[in-house]
């Protein structure tokens, strides 16, 4: 994980926010990117990662990662944030599901309207 955080690190953008969301899952933030961007930037990482790191079996493949990627809705806190982050945790469950080493975009934050009062 060290070196793949290194990688990460490299790849990310100024102001892009790297940090662990579970012990194996490394998550960044990027504010102010559409997910579209979000995927070519998911695609440098890959990228990079293949290049750079060796598969710990050192059996000579190289590392993979598997990415899941989601929108932070307009709304603000802590509940936005933990809903994005569980969709992107969800959109990961579906690529490892599907064997790995894959991008997946989740779906978007359900629209909502403020109520009436």
């Amino acid at each position: 994980l060290r070196d793949l955080a290194a990688v990460l690190r490299d790849t990310a953008r100024a102001g892009d926010l790297p940090g662990h969301l579970a012990p194996t899952v490394v998550a960044a933030m990027l504010p102010g990117t559409t997910a579209e961007a979000a995927q070519r930037l998911a695609e440098r990482l890959r990228a990079e990662v293949a290049e750079r790191l060796p598969h710990p079996s050192m059996d000579g493949s190289r590392m993979t990662v598997s990415i899941g990627i989601a929108a932070i809705d307009q709304g603000i806190g802590r509940a936005t944030l933990d809903e994005a982050m569980d969709a992107a945790e969800t959109a990961l469950i579906r690529v490892m599901d599907a064997g790995g080493d894959s991008i997946r975009l989740a779906e978007p934050p359900p629209h909502r309207h403020a109520e009436a009062a």
